[in-house]
């Protein structure tokens, strides 16, 4: 039996520890479509493919057939985590035996230790990501239920603000209707008042006709005898006129108060006209 059988089946013997000879690698390569390139990260020296879902391999080289040398490989990271070397054992004769090599136990008490640690960093790596996992999950929960809250007072708010625009534009539209019911009552007293003194400008008017058409007589009676009408009486006339004219520029612009004061205005000129007959 040589070194590197002794060690197979030592190690097939032992638990924890899922065999694979070389003769069942190979054929494993051939059904997974693998490489030898690619069974190795050149990197990293890692295993890849199926092979990469194994923790530690055990890798046994032997140089003679009485020597090997065991190497414990971390899988993922490509680490030699244990390494030892292995004899034949012999017996008290110094002959061969099929005793179990003494790099046994030391290769398995590496393995097992190995595999701890790896077990404790994957452990400590599933936690963190769960807790990475988790605080995103609350992150997000929180960033959903923030903008939710934002989402709902941006609709508070812009429902205040439709709401304050429908109340202003009724208050708008109540005190437009107050002014306009407001003009339609002025324009009506207005158009009362203009009612009331239209006869008396009409009246006005009359005189003013009258009174220039008396003195225009008197003006040519006077002007055959070489003499003229006196200035007041020129004055007085001419100020009736223009008062006139601007009793009618009051009344087309529908101003009753300022109309009235200009009638009475009118109704002293025409009582002078009157004494000076």
């Amino acid at each position: 039996m040589t070194l590197e059988t002794q060690l197979a089946a030592s190690l097939v013997g032992a638990k924890d520890v899922d065999y694979l000879d070389r003769s069942n690698l190979d054929a494993l390569l051939r059904e997974v479509h693998l490489s030898s390139n690619s069974v190795f990260d050149q990197s990293s020296g890692a295993l890849r493919g199926l092979l990469g879902r194994l923790d530690f391999l055990i890798v046994i080289e032997a140089s003679t057939a009485t020597t090997a040398r065991v190497r414990v490989v971390n899988v993922e990271t490509g680490a030699v985590k244990g390494i030892a070397i292995c004899e034949v054992p012999t017996n008290f004769f110094g002959l061969p035996s099929k005793a179990t090599p003494d790099c046994v136990p030391r290769v398995l008490e590496q393995t097992v230790a190995a595999a701890k640690a790896q077990s404790a960093v994957k452990q400590n790596r599933l936690a963190k990501a769960a807790a990475e996992r988790q605080a995103e999950e609350q992150a997000k929960a929180e960033r959903g239920k923030k903008a939710a809250s934002q989402q709902q007072e941006a609709d508070r708010k812009r429902a205040g603000q439709e709401r304050a625009a429908k109340e202003q534009k009724a208050e708008n539209d109540r005190r437009r209707a107050e002014a306009e019911d407001a003009d339609r009552k002025q324009q009506a007293e207005i158009e009362r008042q203009l009612d009331v003194l239209r006869p008396r400008y009409d009246d006005a008017t009359a005189r003013i006709s009258a009174e220039s058409a008396r003195w225009e007589g008197v003006r040519r009676s006077l002007a055959s005898s070489g003499l003229g009408l006196r200035s007041d009486v020129e004055s007085t006339l001419s100020n009736a006129r223009r008062t006139a004219d601007r009793c009618s520029g009051l009344l087309s612009s529908r101003n009753p108060e300022q109309l009235s004061n200009c009638l009475n205005r009118l109704d002293n000129i025409l009582y002078q006209l009157g004494q000076y007959r």
